[in-house]
């Protein structure tokens, strides 16, 4: 769901709003903050509109009322200053002792009712409210299914989800859940209006369904993530029947039309004999939202462990997968693909996270050890740009072709090689137990692929290549490109790709800074200054 773009708040902000994906329609201001809002949610709420204190609000003049640890007198307020047909969102924390606060969602459910407010909706948020990565409704009993299902691969897990099953079949889910929120309308006289999120609402204009649809709402936290997923299940069906991607920031709904066209055109070049990919079922767009609809692709992911136990067919998984992806424009027709492959990317880069100059002084650099490589002409390849867990599903059956899923960073104009690359980076980091959190593991890994005679990913990067067209002895040169290329991804994966780059979020610079992308791009740049990643070609 869109909202106005402001350069004062994060793309982490932005990800402590995500409730506003649970209202039944775009964010009415103005809103009045009340009960006890954390730091986080406090700073970053103005990004949705003009904000008022509850205390300070006139009565019947919000739109939204947004209250964080409420007790009982905050309720009341809220509904006094929402106005007729305005909404009241509520993140509690149900208490366990004598206090502030009541006791279970299930009494905050009934409190919202006593109050006078209508279409009533409690949602259990994943493992709490300021971190949350799912969101679902404790009406929706095919999503918490779903939900209470997806750690079941160890015991721990196991038992927690029986135990969570156990409840819900109980009806007693509500009772237990240890923080989630309230939603609901302050009645305007009319009719009741229904609870269907602007998601479900965008689904239905995608996959029409006579009983209506619920979902399960995804809401990740890493730095860089720019959208919410949502599974959307027709009501009473315990498989989704779509997969809705949505931009938590406005500057980025162009992506999904890009990522839509991708997704048709690898389906139309591979067919069904091809990868598993989510079919596109449109981008559907109202004036609360917009998303990607597409269909559900199913399967085990391929997991460090997985590769650690049959690396030789992971690694043939991938590369078989990338040596299908189409040649998009000829090496002969592709002029100044350097410019945009690289050099604009780097430009950007450097205009929203300049680190005291450090981009600019290591993209000077990178320009200089690829100069032989940018009087090349080279092919454009159709690329993912993303292949590494979470985004691969293995079948069913071993016959099965492998599912690809998350092409949010794909293009029509790759670089060939760049895919072969970043899936070989994920191998090697779960041959080696590398920890996302440790540099150093992580470009040990690298140097386990490429370097010091005994490369694994050598002789099959350079196999791609000639299978290409292109000249095997520029793989060093292409490692380099594609660490490259995937860190100034930062610029737009952090910025709205329309948005202003002149004015970014506070904390670019240190989520650039504090990358993976940036030490293997840093990395792959001294190893091919130095000679070790290749020989240089004139």
């Amino acid at each position: 769901m869109s909202a106005p773009t402001s350069p004062v708040v994060s793309l982490q902000q932005w990800q402590r709003l995500d409730f506003r994906f649970l209202l039944p329609g775009a964010v009415a201001t103005p809103i009045a903050l009340g009960g006890r809002p954390a730091g986080d949610l406090a700073e970053a709420i103005g990004a949705l509109g003009a904000v008022t204190a509850l205390a300070d609000t006139p009565d019947g003049s919000a739109g939204l009322v947004v209250l964080a640890d409420p007790d009982d007198d905050d309720l009341r307020h809220a509904v006094v200053a929402c106005r007729p047909g305005g909404w009241v969102y509520a993140e509690v924390r149900p208490r366990r002792s004598a206090g502030r606060g009541r006791r279970s969602l299930a009494a905050w459910r009934r409190a919202f009712v006593t109050a006078g407010l209508e279409s009533v909706r409690v949602h259990w948020h994943l493992r709490d409210l300021a971190s949350a990565t799912r969101i679902v409704s404790l009406d929706s009993r095919a999503a918490l299914r779903r939900v209470l299902g997806a750690h079941e691969g160890s015991r721990a897990g196991h038992l927690r989800a029986l135990a969570g099953r156990t409840a819900l079949d109980l009806r007693l889910l509500d009772r237990v859940a240890p923080e989630g929120s309230v939603l609901a309308r302050r009645p305007d006289g009319g009719a009741a209006r229904g609870t269907a999120t602007v998601l479900e609402q965008l689904a239905a204009q995608a996959l029409p369904a006579d009983r209506g649809f619920e979902s399960l709402l995804l809401t990740p936290r890493e730095p860089t993530s720019r959208y919410v997923i949502a599974f959307v299940h027709e009501r009473g069906d315990a498989r989704p029947a779509a997969v809705l991607k949505s931009p938590r920031r406005a500057g980025d709904e162009a992506s999904l039309d890009d990522e839509a066209a991708v997704l048709r055109r690898v389906a139309d070049a591979l067919g069904p004999a091809g990868p598993r990919i989510p079919a596109v079922l449109g981008v559907v767009r109202s004036e609360a939202g917009c998303a990607l609809a597409q269909s559900m692709v199913t399967g085990k992911p391929l997991s460090p462990a997985v590769v650690r136990r049959d690396f030789a067919a992971a690694l043939e998984l991938g590369r078989s997968f990338i040596a299908a992806l189409p040649v998009t424009v000829g090496a002969a027709d592709n002029d100044g693909w350097y410019e945009a492959a690289v050099a604009e990317p780097l430009e950007r880069l450097a205009g929203v996270a300049g680190l005291d100059g450090q981009i600019g002084e290591l993209a000077a650099r990178t320009h200089a050890a690829l100069q032989p490589l940018r009087s090349r002409r080279l092919p454009a390849v159709l690329e993912h740009a993303d292949l590494a867990y979470p985004n691969l599903l293995l079948g069913q059956r071993p016959d099965e072709p492998l599912g690809i899923i998350d092409w949010e960073r794909s293009s029509q104009r790759g670089v060939p090689g760049h895919d072969l690359v970043f899936y070989a980076q994920f191998l090697a980091e779960a041959r080696t137990g590398a920890d996302d959190d440790d540099p150093d593991s992580i470009t040990r890994a690298f140097d386990t692929a490429w370097t010091g005679g005994q490369g694994w990913a050598v002789p099959v990067l350079r196999g791609h290549l000639a299978d290409r067209g292109v000249d095997q002895e520029l793989w060093g040169a292409l490692v380099l490109t594609a660490w490259t290329r995937t860190a100034a991804t930062l610029a737009v994966r952090l910025v709205p790709q329309h948005g202003d780059p002149t004015e970014p979020a506070a904390d670019v610079a240190a989520s650039v800074a504090a990358s993976r992308e940036l030490a293997l791009w840093r990395h792959a740049l001294l190893l091919l200054e130095q000679g070790r990643l290749g020989g240089v070609v004139s």
